[in-house]
């Protein structure tokens, strides 16, 4: 996806013209092929894994709480990319694309970016909704991310998508989508300097900035939570072995020992559960992946405005940005037990 830079265009033609937006760059035909395979095998599985996902979270009792809720939000956004991946760009694979059509070209960009747009969004709410669940006390978390709390995050999160993705082309934005030859796909032509400012905003600033500061926070909250319900229990237990070694009524000290040993291990000193703690990895592991998959692209766009780039890398760049649609789904099930075992049961009721 991303914007075309009028800095690397060449000047114009005889007709006005300019000469990255003519018919005149050849691709191998392999190269077509492989990404419309691409496209319906990474389309499936977004669709198949994301529809799996939602369903999961509407059966699942265990799986519905505030962060779930937004990953959902997320799914939603990833089943859209994933739709037009199938419905959009496996036709313009086919088609070599579709210049003379502008009302889909500025569909195959904007819905695209908006769903981009709304997942970045969404992990960064869900950065916050981790961090305010470890290092605030139990009191305060749902008046920030409580369970109806959540409610208006999503909304938020859909208003601001709205505001600077869908309004801009309603206002007559998205006079300036063109098709690329060189891309393969429709995108807008700007100067370099306001894509690397817009980039720069919406994607490197929050996602390679604020996320990371935010779960390093996180994480060093947590261990230093771990640390003292650890020593908090070590106290306990040398002070009723003390206990043990002045009375002779050792049987009812140690059956106190196990009682105090067992109610403080599964629970957070604020009152957070482990099962709680344990969905911090799911956005950590999404976090992670999401940002293996648009550092191509960053390198791509800021590259590209300095020396011509071949088509092939800025195609391929972008790859990995719609398979990141197609992989999320399966991490929530690599990195949480209660989402294994929710696709485990819808999988079997389907067998039935």
């Amino acid at each position: 996806m991303g914007e075309l830079s009028v800095d690397n265009l060449t000047s114009l033609n005889a007709s006005g013209e300019h000469d990255l937006l003519r018919p005149m760059i050849y691709y191998h035909p392999l190269w077509m092929g492989f990404q419309g395979v691409f496209f319906i095998v990474s389309g499936s599985f977004g669709v198949f894994g994301n529809c799996l996902a939602l369903t999961a979270l509407a059966t699942t009792p265990k799986l519905r709480n505030s962060c779930t809720a937004l990953i959902g939000n997320l799914s939603v956004a990833d089943l859209v990319s994933s739709v037009q991946q199938l419905f959009f760009m496996v036709p313009l694979m086919i088609y070599k694309g579709f210049p003379d059509n502008m009302v889909l070209c500025k569909i195959a960009y904007y819905i695209p970016s908006t769903m981009f747009a709304a997942s970045l969004t969404t992990l960064v709410f869900i950065t916050f909704n981790r961090y305010f669940l470890i290092t605030r006390p139990r009191s305060c978390y749902p008046c920030c991310c409580g369970n109806k709390s959540v409610i208006v995050n999503i909304a938020i999160i859909w208003i601001f998508v709205f505001v600077t993705m869908v309004l801009p082309s309603l206002n007559g934005g998205s006079n300036g989508v063109v098709y690329s030859y060189k891309n393969l796909g429709c995108t807008v032509i700007s100067k370099h300097i306001v894509s690397i400012v817009y980039l720069s905003f919406f994607v490197i600033l929050p996602a390679f900035v604020l996320v990371p500061i935010l779960y390093g926070m996180t994480v060093y909250a947590a261990k230093a939570s771990h640390r003292r319900v650890h020593n908090g229990d070590a106290s306990n237990k040398k002070t009723v072995r003390t206990q043990e070694g002045s009375t002779t009524e050792g049987s009812t000290v140690s059956t106190v020992s196990k009682s105090v040993t067992n109610d403080a291990a599964p629970v957070h000193h604020r009152g957070v559960s482990k099962r709680e703690l344990n969905l911090t990895r799911i956005p950590l592991l999404i976090f992670t992946v999401f940002a293996c998959c648009w550092t191509p692209h960053l390198v791509y766009v800021i590259w590209d405005g300095f020396t011509e780039v071949s088509g092939y890398f800025g195609q391929l760049a972008s790859l990995f940005i719609w398979a990141n649609s197609a992989i999320n789904p399966y991490l929530y099930a690599w990195s949480n037990r209660n989402f294994r075992l929710a696709y485990k049961r819808l999988y079997r009721k389907e067998r039935r």
